[in-house]
């Protein structure tokens, strides 16, 4: 099936076959259990062919950079990045690094008594990290307006293979797209350059509303993306990240994964695709930025693209209708997306030029060839394109 559609919808690469495309892009998804950190650490190190140990000592080494970077950052208050290895072996240990990092950012007296306070409830943080809410990786307060506190606890080591977006996906990876220490760096950069800078506060460890959220998670992955571009150039590895935030995330939902407001947070690949391409615009000069001109850009980006309750809403309409019409198209069926079409034709447009971008994601990280899932339009037959979305056989 060939969906016609218009310029909002349509690949560069072409026309998109759906029902070759939703056959490879949903083979073998299903929904995975989450390990705890124990596990992934071991798993890890057995896919990389390295000790549990050296996955610590490796951990250890990103966070001395990362507190190196922080210092030079203007904004008042403090980051604190805990070494999971080194910070949680004991409620001394994590106190000792919370009052070292603290009064060394803080002069405020005020101030310092209230973090103060943080620090005589660390037993609750490390009791935390051991295990009762490990999905959070940090904490952000603002004291009186004046001055704040960001707590960060990066992962040990990133999720390289995307386990959790594509586990089960008989499509092998490209060859050396991007290095394991890529993705340490884009974990990272999107907790401390990304929600550790965010303007708004996360009081304690309260999740926020759902459309804030959306916002927080987009910016944080700007700086994933804007990271990486500057450390090392590898638009590979960003256009990894893009591919968990679409390709990854259809497979989920088709999985059984729930479709909450709150899991569509993350589904911002196509707003991703317009910072990395703002990054390639800015050329060459993108990789001398310091700190501060990094944090700036991301601001920028995000400021041009952050989102409204209504987007949020239509992203969930989005991801639904798109999710049914590669559920069907795995079984050359047609029927939501000539249903949809009629009552609601910007859904069903922006539904395929998600499916678009899906498809692209998997052609750009897996050894897909896009001649598989793609006809490549000839430049007429491209102008007299049909905006019909009706499906051709």
């Amino acid at each position: 099936m060939e969906m016609m559609d218009d310029d909002n919808a349509m690949n560069a690469r072409g026309n998109l076959n759906l029902f070759s495309a939703a056959q490879r892009m949903l083979s073998g998804a299903r929904k995975v259990v989450p390990a705890n950190e124990d596990e992934r650490i071991m798993q890890f190190a057995e896919s990389v062919g390295i000790s549990e140990g050296d996955v610590m000592k490796r951990h250890s080494s990103m966070v001395e950079v990362f507190r190196r970077k922080v210092q030079e950052f203007r904004q008042g208050g403090a980051i604190i990045i805990i070494d999971r290895g080194q910070d949680l072996k004991d409620r001394k240990t994590l106190q000792k690094t919370l009052a070292t990092f603290l009064y060394a950012s803080l002069k405020d007296e005020e101030i310092r008594s209230f973090f103060s306070r943080i620090i005589e409830d660390a037993e609750d943080i490390q009791t935390m990290w051991n295990g009762r809410h490990g999905g959070h990786c940090m904490s952000y307060l603002h004291v009186n307006g004046r001055d704040k506190l960001a707590v960060v606890f990066p992962p040990p080591m990133a999720d390289v293979i995307g386990a959790r977006h594509f586990f089960g996906l008989p499509e092998k990876m490209r060859p050396g797209l991007f290095s394991h220490e890529e993705t340490d760096l884009m974990r990272f950069y999107h907790e401390v350059h990304g929600h550790c800078t965010q303007d708004k506060s996360v009081q304690g460890f309260i999740s926020p509303p759902v459309e804030q959220k959306a916002n927080f998670e987009l910016r944080a992955d700007m700086a994933a993306i804007a990271g990486i571009m500057r450390d090392t150039g590898n638009v590979s590895a960003a256009r990894l990240r893009i591919a968990q935030r679409d390709l990854g995330l259809l497979r989920g939902f088709y999985a059984g994964i729930h479709l909450t407001e709150g899991n569509a947070a993350y589904a911002h690949g196509s707003i991703l695709r317009k910072t990395l391409t703002e990054i390639e615009a800015v050329g060459a000069d993108f990789r001398n930025f310091s700190e501060n001109r990094l944090v700036e850009f991301i601001n920028v980006s995000f400021n041009r693209h952050k989102i409204s309750a209504d987007d949020l809403h239509h992203r969930m309409n989005v991801l639904s209708v798109a999710v049914k019409i590669a559920a069907e198209a795995t079984k050359q069926q047609t029927t939501t997306v000539c249903r949809v079409k009629e009552y609601d034709r910007k859904t069903c447009i922006d539904s395929i030029a998600f499916l678009n971008q899906c498809a692209d994601s998997l052609c750009c990280v897996f050894e897909v060839e896009p001649s598989r899932i793609w006809q490549k339009l000839e430049p007429t037959a491209a102008r007299r394109l049909s905006t019909s979305l009706v499906p051709k056989p």
